[in-house]
């Protein structure tokens, strides 16, 4: 447990604290809070029409039709992935003009092969949409299984 020196000593060392200033911490830090979405009450974020989320969940229970809860796992994993992975194309397209403004000048494929944060962020982003598209396949698969299996 801490002593009240050292909550003192925390306290007076975060009031100095003034967060990013140069224009790579902050494009680093502006996308902090969307590492994941464990806290997020809704799949659906500002900017996005949850009349669309609805509409696609529609669709989803229309054409796999689930019968069972293990059905319904693998249906709503495939929307989570499908919803999520639509998103990302907006990110990773705002990333690329960030990281173009950041090296004026410069070819994409050199920002891209720059240390840069926006450039490390957009090979994230590019992993997961390649994530949230084999989470997609394969709970595809798995929910055909089943319906041969019937």
């Amino acid at each position: 447990m801490a002593t009240q020196a050292q909550i003192n000593a925390n306290r007076a060392n975060a009031l100095k604290s003034t967060g990013p200033r140069s224009v790579e911490g902050k494009s680093a830090s502006r996308f902090n809070a969307l590492k994941h979405g464990i806290d997020a009450a809704s799949l659906v974020i500002p900017g996005e029409d949850p009349a669309d989320y609805d509409a696609l969940v529609a669709d989803y229970h229309r054409d796999f039709r689930p019968q069972s809860p293990s059905e319904t796992f693998h249906v709503d994993t495939m929307l989570r992935a499908d919803w999520q992975k639509r998103r990302l194309p907006r990110v990773e397209a705002d990333l690329h003009r960030t990281l173009l403004a950041e090296t004026p000048g410069t070819s994409l494929a050199a920002a891209l092969l720059s240390d840069s944060p926006a450039a490390k962020l957009l090979a994230r982003v590019q992993r997961q949409i390649a994530a949230f598209e084999r989470t997609h396949r394969t709970q595809l698969s798995a929910h055909r299984g089943k319906d041969k299996s019937r």
